[in-house]
């Protein structure tokens, strides 16, 4: 009896140990996708439109937290990366001037808007649900 209880709290051990180790595996790509996300990005285009000579950027602070600055408002909010390169964006804490920028910049280009990304050591894609480039970004 002794050397069966000992062989299945063996086995219990390597199960527990190897789902231990699988979930380890898991969020090590969550936070390596995130890794890649933390810098300052300048910001190129939103929805196709240059915005370049407004020196916006997207700051992704820690992992979890971002500043934003538009060309005109600063900001910060919090955002979480997931699985398949999916990004959800809290929203903007944003000062309310009203600048140029704002006749550049098609309506509806919200933050919360984002839901996927792709990124390089030096580039910054944030897309829509739909797929649709909404900023372009290059690293700082």
């Amino acid at each position: 009896m002794k050397s069966n209880t000992t062989i299945h709290v063996a086995v219990i051990y390597l199960a527990i140990t190897f789902f231990a180790l699988l979930a380890c595996k898991r969020n090590a790509n969550l936070v390596g996708q995130s890794s890649e996300l933390i810098g300052t990005w300048s910001i190129k285009t939103a929805n196709g439109m240059d915005i370049s000579h407004y020196k916006a950027r997207l700051t992704m602070i820690n992992g979890t937290n971002y500043d934003l600055f538009d060309g005109c408002n600063t900001g910060t909010g919090t955002y979480s990366p997931g699985a398949g390169n999916r990004i959800t964006f809290g929203n903007v804490s944003l000062t309310y001037k009203y600048c140029s920028i704002y006749n550049i910049i098609p309506a509806g280009i919200y933050i919360t808007d984002i839901k996927k990304f792709s990124v390089t050591a030096t580039v910054l894609r944030l897309y829509n649900e739909k797929n649709n480039l909404l900023i372009y970004a290059e690293r700082e």
